[in-house]
């Protein structure tokens, strides 16, 4: 069932984050369920499992439409925006911006954002297995801008506290929040495909939200 490609695992070892290797074997992990290709077996009548098990071949140079291609028609989908926030070591606060975010699961109660494998946020989001995703609101651009840039400290002057798990949440500029607890993640291409578990969160119905679509910023009416 599986290939050397890596399927679907709940981290993304230093070794793939920098050479894009594939490991050894394969496995996926469902909560603190793990398990292995060794007792793959009771799951090989799985449609799901069958689905994931259709992978790309590790080599995909040719496959697929250009870069530049791909990043036009990207651009055309509309989509929410979010800052999504962890800490590092000492505590320190990271963050970076997402544009690809959507809801999962309701039974767990999951989401899914898609973070770049370069980003110091996705290395500290896994050694603490928890993050938040900041929902951002119309008025929040320079938020968006901010998240977005290299500037090293991206909380300076951005009002933000520690929420109920640790974590940064910001305090300005959001539609809502969701505090997670790391639930999986699956390696594709060059992002992380990063799924939570929502242990907790909060949402205004009196804010607009923050939309990105071809290459600008723009608020979403609320009515």
């Amino acid at each position: 069932m599986c290939s050397s490609a890596q399927l679907i695992s709940p981290c993304i070892s230093a070794h793939t984050l920098a050479g894009r290797e594939a490991p050894a074997s394969c496995w996926l992990q469902q909560g603190n369920i793990r398990r292995t290709e060794d007792d793959m077996s009771a799951w090989k009548n799985s449609a799901f499992v069958d689905c994931m098990s259709m992978s790309a071949p590790v080599n995909l140079a040719g496959y697929g439409v250009a870069p530049d291609h791909f990043r036009s028609l990207a651009a055309s989908l509309p989509t929410g925006v979010a800052v999504i926030t962890t800490a590092g070591a000492d505590d320190e606060p990271l963050g970076m911006t997402c544009g690809t975010l959507c809801s999962l699961s309701c039974e767990p109660p999951l989401l899914l954002a898609c973070v770049g494998l370069g980003s110091r946020t996705l290395t500290a989001l896994w050694a603490r297995k928890s993050f938040v995703v900041n929902v951002l609101a119309a008025d929040a651009e320079r938020l968006a801008s901010r998240f977005a840039g290299q500037v090293r400290d991206k909380f300076a002057g951005v009002e933000w506290a520690t929420g109920k798990h640790g974590l940064p949440v910001l305090l300005e500029g959001i539609v809502a929040h969701a505090e997670c607890e790391l639930y999986q993640v699956v390696d594709a291409g060059d992002h992380a495909i990063v799924m939570g578990l929502i242990l907790d969160g909060a949402h205004r119905l009196d804010v607009s939200p923050l939309m990105y679509f071809r290459r600008a910023y723009s608020g979403f009416p609320v009515g």
